[in-house]
């Protein structure tokens, strides 16, 4: 049970990982072309701004979903470890 949780919440991690990944790269190459096609200071610096902040926010985003996906790791945890102990009182008690 805790090898499929484990494999579960691996594969979560990976596929958010791959998902910031790309939406990162995205904005960086949405950054080049505004970049080399723009030669004024001010609406680059601008265009900067904006996708520091698109940045920002994806990550900020993907990380509330990895502290998610760890809170439901951490219960499922304790559940199993709730379910050893009665297992183990049951299995002593059945042997007096």
């Amino acid at each position: 049970m805790l090898n499929k949780y484990e494999a579960i919440l691996q594969e979560s991690f990976n596929q958010w990982y791959s998902i910031a990944s790309k939406k990162a790269n995205a904005l960086r190459l949405m950054h080049k072309k505004i970049i080399s096609s723009k030669r004024n200071d001010q609406p680059i610096e601008q265009s900067v701004q904006l996708i520091n902040e698109k940045i920002r926010i994806t990550f900020n985003h993907e990380i509330h979903e990895l502290t998610r996906i760890s809170r439901q790791a951490a219960i499922m945890n304790l559940l199993a470890a709730v379910l050893v102990l009665v297992s183990t009182v049951i299995v002593s008690f059945t042997l007096l």
